[in-house]
């Protein structure tokens, strides 16, 4: 559509478990939307590789929201069932305003990684999913 650019980006054009490269691309791009799709999903691994599980699903949301709201940039970041859960009598889609509540059997480094950093619970996100 005329008027409209897309930018992508992927692991090798941005490391946004840097404040400061994320900072630069939001600078450079200057963007009207940032659309978070980046996520560690090693959940398995996560119990091994806790730092890397909480600089990517907890640090890296936490920058992008913080660089995106400075620039008044709308966030949308996706999240999943492991932090949210299944709720089969549930009949309305989850909120930004919904609180996170895994199932049990989720509770996990990653879920909980994941959790700490949903940026929903910030009022600097203006739009968030949970698939």
């Amino acid at each position: 559509r005329e008027g409209f650019s897309l930018t992508a980006l992927d692991i090798g054009d941005v490391d946004i478990t840097e404040r400061t490269s994320v900072a630069a691309v939001l600078a450079d791009a200057r963007p009207a939307w940032v659309i978070n799709a980046a996520a560690y999903t090693a959940v398995d691994r996560a119990e091994s590789e806790r730092a890397a599980a909480y600089s990517v699903n907890a640090g890296a949301p936490g920058h992008l929201a913080a660089e995106c709201a400075k620039r008044d940039v709308a966030l949308a970041h996706f999240s999943t069932d492991y932090v949210f859960g299944l709720d089969a009598r549930r009949a309305t889609p989850l909120t930004e305003d919904d609180p996170p509540g895994p199932a049990q059997d989720a509770i996990t480094t990653w879920a909980k990684r994941t959790i700490d950093a949903d940026p929903s619970r910030s009022a600097m996100l203006r739009f968030s999913s949970r698939t």
